[in-house]
């Protein structure tokens, strides 16, 4: 957006307006009557204060670069618009759980109980997505290619990537930008190679977790929640292999006829959205790296990217769609978040989310595999659904406290309990029922 372009936008109306790094913001544009040239978005909740306050805007809005605005569209209704229609998505009756799982990295890391594993044959912990065992990938990826000589030598990945994220915000960078977006495809490929070496480890934790899983909710007629902040589908995989589900579909993640519920806020490495507009095609398989390559040689944004995607997150495994020539012949972009400390947001459907909010406020019992718990948005979630209540907490953490120290002003009332690792929470349920699994 130029300066001009700011006196042509109704005083009247709500705009939605897009930025160049993917982020999308509603309200009215102004200027800063202190600091002239600095402007800021003052969403709809803030407007009634903002017009009858003497403070300048910056009291009551989130600071833009104008030239970090790549559209805008006057939206009088937006907020009605976006509530209309949401409790159709989720069909069935919605069996409220009291148990909830949630996975972090440390679970897939420590995904098999065989003794004989490698490092190198694990799913990879934050620090080393960029390790050297992963060259053949990244070399197809010159972006994350480029990154990758940086983060070798920063002392946390997360904090890296935040640190390119604040300077694409706060200064005008589309090089940096375009970058991020080719380390998305390549954790998009990387994932699903992980997953198809390592779902047939016949050794797995995630296969006994599901059959203590399935055994708890037959006996108890209760739905259990899962939630995982993991890209690869080991757990899906498990579920698939141990009880029969599927998941072809986004919908099978929240299928009210089941008793498990699976959502993931940060995405999957098998979740995609295609791209309506992108005068490109490819042969099947192949067509995607060439695109992402494309991109990356243009430049290309979140904001020009999102204008050209469909809504409708697909599967890659879903036949339906793997043997359909449009599809063999269409571009698409991965659905996952990028690694950072402080940015965060969900990848999942609307649905999904809402099936998550709706289920929490149930939960009494929580057990943690494999996760810190630093995720800020799913923090807000807890405290506001579970923020008065006494939750009996579990956590498989490998002796790291770092969760403790994250989740325990997110309930009203915290019981903790330890455990050591994955393989020894499986390893102690072949002689009896973890706690967890037992009747309240």
């Amino acid at each position: 957006m130029k300066k001009e372009d700011l006196f042509q936008l109704r005083t009247n109306s709500l705009y939605k307006f897009v930025l160049y790094y993917g982020e999308e913001k509603t309200g009215i544009l102004v200027e800063s009557i202190k600091n002239p040239g600095i402007y800021f978005i003052i969403p709809k909740g803030n407007l009634e204060a903002f017009n009858n306050s003497s403070n300048d805007s910056e009291n009551f809005g989130d600071k833009v670069l104008l030239e970090a605005i790549t559209s805008w569209d006057a939206l009088p209704n937006y907020e009605n618009k976006w509530s209309k229609g949401l409790s159709a998505e989720i069909k069935g009756e919605n069996k409220r759980p009291k148990k909830m799982i949630i996975f972090g990295a440390g679970a897939s890391f420590d995904f098999s109980y065989a003794d004989n594993l490698e490092n190198n044959d694990r799913p990879p912990l934050t620090n080393n997505l960029f390790d050297d065992c992963y060259d053949d990938i990244l070399n197809e990826y010159p972006g994350a290619r480029v990154l990758s000589s940086q983060i070798l030598t920063a002392p946390n990945v997360e904090v890296f990537f935040q640190e390119q994220w604040d300077d694409i915000k706060n200064h005008y960078d589309p090089d940096a930008l375009n970058k991020l977006i080719n380390t998305q495809y390549y954790f998009h490929q990387l994932f699903l190679h992980i997953t198809e070496k390592c779902k047939t480890q016949k050794r797995s934790n995630y296969i006994s977790l599901a059959q203590l899983i399935s055994k708890y909710t037959v006996r108890n007629t209760e739905n259990v929640l899962l939630v995982s902040f993991n890209y690869d589908t080991l757990l899906e995989k498990s579920l698939e292999t141990a009880l029969g589900l599927e998941y072809s579909k986004i919908e099978d993640y929240i299928d009210s006829r089941r008793s498990i519920y699976l959502l993931k806020p940060h995405g999957s490495c098998n979740w995609l959205r295609e791209f309506s507009n992108f005068p490109y095609s490819f042969g099947h398989d192949i067509k995607n790296l060439f695109f992402s390559r494309i991109m990356y040689q243009h430049i290309t944004s979140y904001g020009a990217i999102f204008q050209n995607l469909k809504q409708e997150i697909i599967i890659k495994d879903n036949p339906s769609f793997t043997n359909n020539d449009n599809f063999k012949n269409s571009t698409y972009l991965p659905q996952l978040l990028i690694p950072y400390t402080d940015k965060d947001e969900f990848v999942m459907p609307l649905s999904h989310r809402q099936t998550l909010e709706e289920n929490l406020e149930s939960i009494g019992e929580i057990l943690i595999i494999g996760w810190k718990g630093t995720e800020r948005i799913f923090q807000e979630l807890l405290r506001k659904k579970l923020g008065t209540k006494t939750v009996k907490v579990t956590i498989v953490n490998n002796g790291d406290q770092t969760v403790i120290n994250e989740l325990n002003a997110c309930f009203g009332h915290v019981e903790w309990q330890e455990q050591k690792t994955f393989s020894e929470f499986i390893k102690d349920s072949g002689h009896r029922l973890p706690e967890f699994f037992n009747v309240r």
